[in-house]
């Protein structure tokens, strides 16, 4: 999970780093909490880096806060973004953009914990996720993952195979796409080259992944059928539960 906060005071990013590096040590999933001195270049980063928390300050001196949020949704329309007012009575108020308004007694770890928790929770409920690409052609695409059958590289061109039958070809290498896709578990990466969607499997051999969607078969790096297998497995296992979890 990646984490970003923009704030322009020094007292209010460190002690936001250390309330998310408390709370997210205690999570069983690993994180990456990165903290800018500026909106701005929290939103240049958003450029090559999928966020799956961001947090904003409302107000940026007598800049609105609420207008990097929109600026964000334009990155990605499902990332979580919530915005932190300060209030002059010493409270923060939380706004997660549902909208939901938590107030927080302080700026203590207690705090920050009972919002993180809340957030999660948000977070959690959202699985529709969408990534921000730039094609050759210079132009941003925001693609749902849930299309994303497949992903080749052939020499330095990308190219992801949409459940559409549309191939867009991407400017970024491939491993550093897989970078972006590493912390939703229903992509597998069976070869250096290529990256799958685990939904659109039909059948795994010692070799080849066969697809479902396109009829297309991608290869196994030699010594990788087992691991790939097992990630197919716990990815089908985690499917079937929130599955039957959403039917109750």
């Amino acid at each position: 999970m990646r984490i970003a906060y923009a704030s322009d005071n020094v007292q209010q990013r460190e002690q936001f780093r250390t309330h998310l590096t408390a709370y997210f040590d205690r999570q069983p999933a690993e994180s990456e909490v990165c903290i800018f001195d500026s909106p701005e270049k929290l939103l240049d980063s958003a450029l090559d880096t999928m966020y799956d928390l961001v947090f904003f300050n409302m107000t940026y001196g007598e800049r609105s806060g609420i207008a990097y949020v929109y600026k964000m949704r334009a990155f990605d329309p499902n990332v979580t973004v919530i915005v932190l007012r300060f209030t002059s009575e010493g409270r923060v108020e939380c706004i997660l953009t549902t909208p939901t308004l938590v107030v927080l007694d302080d700026f203590s770890q207690k705090s920050c914990f009972s919002m993180l928790d809340i957030a999660i929770s948000q977070l959690n409920t959202n699985p529709e996720r969408s990534i921000l690409l730039r094609t050759t052609q210079d132009i941003g695409r925001i693609v749902p993952l849930t299309s994303i059958v497949f992903a080749e590289a052939s020499g330095h061109k990308v190219t992801l195979h949409l459940t559409s039958g549309e191939q867009i070809e991407i400017h970024e290498p491939i491993k550093n796409l897989a970078e972006r896709l590493r912390v939703h578990s229903e992509f597998l990466f069976p070869h250096r080259s290529f990256i799958v969607n685990a939904f659109f499997v039909s059948c795994i051999t010692t070799d080849k992944i066969y697809l479902r969607a396109n009829e297309n078969t991608v290869p196994i790096a030699r010594g990788k059928a087992n691991g790939i297998k097992a990630a197919y497995d716990e990815y089908f296992k985690s499917y079937n539960r929130d599955t039957n979890r959403n039917h109750e």
